[in-house]
């Protein structure tokens, strides 16, 4: 099914008797390739989607979220500094970004199956954690200023999880030079922070460091630390000739 709206869409009801109010297509993911971090007093965040919103809406408007291929409902979407609601006949459902959230522009593959919700400028937004997916589209009468008031939305979403995703860091910069005080880094390539997402809503600060392939071996290493003292090894990857690497492309603020 959803063929039409990037493949992706589910034909959910806004509405049930019980459990949630709104429901998504679930998107496929890789299987974990790696075993979680050792320690438990790693330097970890929550990345729960119910957490509150904070401080007042940034913006706000009426836009039209998609629940089908061929069906819509206009709700209002309100965006916060960490997240958005989305609010409809008075129901209110909220979504505090992660990290691991994704924006980006979308259209329908096939312009013939459903004439009303064409004419929509489209946008979704990517919730990997939980791996929903929520479609909104900005009605077209005007296509230029459609364009704008999508691309506005687009890029406001993407500024607020960048400024999520930033807050979680401590300072640093892209390190190529090796510490002294571990002979390990010896032979680094790169080496900086990163943020992962063990399961259980935890967005884990680790330190990454590339070495490259050791002789008479194909397989590279790529390491994680408790942090750039490199003193504590939480986990690490062996890569290969193989191994696969997948970028989830979208609109960085």
């Amino acid at each position: 099914m959803a063929a039409t709206a990037c493949r992706c869409l589910c034909n959910t009801d806004w509405y049930q008797e019980e459990g949630p109010d709104i429901e998504f297509d679930g998107l496929g993911g890789a299987m974990a390739p790696i075993q979680p971090a050792r320690f438990s007093d790693l330097l970890a965040y929550s990345t729960d989607m119910g957490q509150p919103l904070r401080g007042q809406s940034l913006r706000s408007g009426d836009v039209w979220f998609l629940r089908s291929e061929a069906t819509a409902e206009k709700v209002t979407v309100s965006l916060f500094v960490n997240g958005i609601s989305i609010t409809h006949r008075g129901k209110e459902v909220r979504a505090c970004f992660s990290p691991f959230t994704l924006v980006r522009n979308c259209k329908f593959q096939d312009s013939t199956s459903c004439n009303q919700l064409t004419s929509l400028k489209i946008f979704k937004i990517f919730f990997f954690v939980k791996n929903l997916c929520y479609f909104f589209g900005v009605p077209a009468e005007d296509e230029t200023e459609a364009d704008k008031e999508r691309q506005c939305w687009v890029s406001d979403i993407a500024n607020a999880v960048h400024l999520v995703t930033q807050s979680l860091f401590p300072p640093f910069s892209i390190s190529c030079e090796p510490i002294c005080a571990a002979a390990v880094t010896a032979r680094r390539l790169m080496a900086g922070y990163v943020l992962y997402h063990s399961g259980d809503d935890v967005a884990t600060v680790l330190y990454g460091e590339l070495s490259p392939h050791t002789h008479g071996s194909d397989l590279a290493r790529l390491a994680f630390y408790e942090n750039e003292q490199c003193q504590r090894l939480a986990m690490e990857i062996w890569i290969s000739v193989a191994s696969n690497c997948f970028e989830k492309a979208g609109v960085v603020g």
